[in-house]
């Protein structure tokens, strides 16, 4: 950016001093007579018909220059708004993901567990138990569970379609899967096999889980 206003700047003054030395040259004497404007009355006019060319070159090529500035700064402003997005769409799930709730009991009092704590003794629970006798789907914190398999999905498909460059989009993927593996990979792989094994719990809800977790395999 310096480097391209730095040629500007020399542009302009080239043209400048071009005009100026034009005016000095063509009221001096010429070698040959029918190139000697110096008692010319029409010497404005000269002057004129000649430099209007230098000024309508520079004119256009500033007007270049500007607008490829202009579309240089649309490209990055887009690109901006391309991050932002998925920054906003990365806090969202944070957010989501830390809001997943489950109320239990522990030795006869009532606690409510958040984020990553909750969801692993949800899922541990199914491991625990085998008595089960309902769908997956009629359990309080089976929406939660798919609200966030759901945001998740919509960041790799907002990520792929972005126009962001393919370093940025690596870096979001990684942050992204980081993210599964940190905080979803170990309990929802637990739920997998539990679906597996317990054909009762097999719903809409059992199989969206089984084949988000076979994805990110």
């Amino acid at each position: 950016m310096r480097h391209q206003t730095i040629k500007i700047i020399l542009a302009v003054v080239a043209t400048i001093a071009t005009c100026f030395l034009a005016v000095y040259l063509f009221n001096r004497p010429a070698i040959l007579s029918v190139f000697n404007l110096s008692n010319s009355g029409n010497i404005g006019s000269a002057i004129g018909g000649i430099t209007a060319p230098i000024i309508g070159i520079a004119t256009i090529i500033f007007l270049y220059v500007t607008l490829n500035r202009q579309i240089d700064n649309n490209s990055q402003q887009q690109l901006k708004n391309e991050s932002d997005i998925v920054f906003l769409l990365l806090n969202q799930l944070d957010i989501e993901y830390n809001n997943f709730y489950l109320n239990v009991a522990k030795a006869g009092v009532k606690e409510k567990l958040l984020g990553f704590e909750a969801l692993t003794y949800h899922c541990d629970s199914f491991v625990k138990f085998h008595n089960l006798q309902y769908s997956f789907k009629t359990y309080h914190p089976t929406v939660q569970i798919i609200y966030i398999i759901r945001s998740f999905s919509l960041i790799e498909k907002r990520i792929s379609i972005s126009n962001l460059s393919t370093e940025m989009k690596t870096l979001f993927d990684e942050k992204l899967k980081l993210f599964y593996e940190i905080k979803l990979q170990d309990p929802l792989e637990k739920l997998s096999t539990v679906f597996n094994t317990t054909p009762l719990l097999t719903d809409e809800a059992t199989k969206e889980i089984e084949i988000f977790v076979s994805n990110h395999k």
